[in-house]
Order: C-alpha cells, then sequence, then structure tokens
C-alpha cells in the first residue's frame, strides 16, 4: 500500500510559516540555561537574550509568512531547468 498524501489547500495559500507551524514550531534558535549559577553575567544573559531571541524568532515567522509551497516550487522548477 503506497499512500498518496495530497494537499488540502492550493500552493498559493500555503505559506513557509504553516509548513514550519505544522512540522515542527520548535524556536529556530535555543536559549542555553545551563549558565554558572555563580557568575552575574551568566545569570543574566538567559534573560536578556530571550528578548532578542523571540524578536528573530517573530521576524523569521513573518517572512516565512510571505513566502508560499508555489514559491518555493517554482524555483526548485528553476534551478531544475538550469541543470
Amino acid at each position: 500500500m503506497n499512500p498518496q498524501p495530497q494537499l488540502t489547500r492550493p500552493t498559493t495559500d500555503i505559506s513557509l510559516c504553516n509548513i514550519y507551524e505544522a512540522v515542527d514550531a520548535r524556536p529556530l534558535l535555543h536559549l542555553n540555561m545551563d549558565t554558572a549559577s555563580d557568575c552575574q553575567v551568566g545569570q543574566a544573559m538567559p534573560i536578556v537574550l530571550d528578548a532578542y531571541y523571540q524578536q528573530v524568532q517573530q521576524a523569521a515567522q513573518q517572512t516565512l509568512k510571505t513566502i508560499t509551497l508555489a514559491d518555493v516550487m517554482a524555483q526548485v522548477q528553476k534551478v531544475e531547468a538550469q541543470s
């Protein structure tokens, strides 16, 4: 038996953000919480970096929302045509 997955929407209506959220919505950047407890800088860094990492995550997701599966497929076809 060969599964035949099918899209439920046109490729123009599926963003990379949709795919990212459906497949693996973990944060793009990982915050290391394993810092030295006796180091003031080490203790502060996760707190400070968290806000920046959230900004990066939001910006990346906003960009992913503007790229559709149709866009990606068109680029793949262009690359294949050049090969």
